[in-house]
């Protein structure tokens, strides 16, 4: 505890600690993003999927429509509820889901919600199919914003400060995208535009 102690810790001394251990970071950011492979690195959002709308009958927790899922097989769904203004559910929930190779994909679902909860049907009122080219523009898009948010920063830096400034203000945002962006995979999280979208604000809040 002493060390904690001490208001004159020697931060330029400690530095290549702190190299080594954002280095052991970036290897293991890069490793996974080579070996996970797209279907389980993209959300519905960069390489197509459905999304879905569907509403019960009778009150139902969010975990047990996660559950009906994954007993179907349909696994990585992102559910979301439909709240009143008062934060009160009305039984109304967003699934998003990758698109799988199975006929009548929509009937599957409608059985799958349907499976065990005989008492309380499922009716689904919107089903939006978002194709793998739509997705591909998506993905396009979004790594744009990312490459011109750092060009911009490094414009703005460089005419303010110094290029030598811009350019360690890059460097430093590129190791905080990769080490963020290696988090998520090693905690099976995948890469969405909510994900890109705070992916955005560590570049303005790094900088």
């Amino acid at each position: 505890m002493e060390f904690f102690r001490k208001t004159n810790i020697n931060f330029v001394g400690l530095r290549w600690y702190a190299v080594a251990i954002s280095c052991i970071f970036i290897v293991l950011s890069v490793y996974k993003w080579v070996v996970t492979p797209d279907s389980q690195k993209f959300g519905v959002d960069f390489i197509g999927g459905v999304e879905i709308v569907v509403a019960f009958d009778k009150p139902l927790d969010i975990s047990q429509v996660r559950e009906q899922l994954e007993k179907a097989d349909l696994k990585n769904a992102t559910v979301q509820v439909f709240t009143t203004g008062d934060g009160q559910s009305h039984n109304r929930y967003s699934i998003r889901l990758k698109l799988e190779d199975k006929p009548n994909f929509n009937e599957y679902i409608q059985k799958a919600l349907d499976d065990g909860l005989s008492d309380n049907k499922a009716n689904i009122e919107k089903f939006d199919q978002v194709g793998p080219v739509i997705g591909e523009q998506i993905r396009e898009s979004a790594w744009y914003a990312v490459i011109f948010s750092l060009i911009g920063i490094t414009i703005y830096v460089t005419a303010r400060f110094e290029f030598r400034f811009a350019f360690g203000a890059l460097l430093a945002l590129a190791h905080d995208m990769i080490i963020a962006t290696g988090a998520c995979l090693w905690t099976g999280r995948e890469i969405n535009t909510i994900i890109l979208a705070g992916f955005l604000t560590i570049v303005g809040y790094s900088i």
